[in-house]
C-alpha cells in the first residue's frame, strides 16, 4: 500500500546515488525483472517509489 508519509517518488539521480548503480545497469536489471520497475508519471518522466528501492537494497545479499 502506498504511504505518503513513508514513501516518495525520486528521480534517476537519487535512485543512482542511493544504490550505487549506473543508470545502464538499472535499466538492464529492470528488463531481467531483478529491480523495482519505474512510475511512469508522463512520456518524459518517470520515478521510483522509495519504499520499493529500500526493499531492493535490503534483500540484497550480504558477504
Amino acid at each position: 500500500m502506498f504511504d505518503s508519509e513513508t514513501t516518495r517518488l525520486m528521480p534517476l539521480q537519487e535512485v543512482m546515488k542511493i544504490t550505487g548503480i549506473r543508470r545502464a545497469t538499472i535499466y538492464k536489471k529492470i528488463n531481467e525483472g531483478s529491480f523495482p520497475k519505474a512510475v511512469k508519471l508522463s512520456p518524459t518522466c518517470v520515478r521510483w517509489r522509495s519504499d520499493e528501492i529500500q526493499q531492493w537494497i535490503e534483500e540484497l545479499p550480504r558477504h
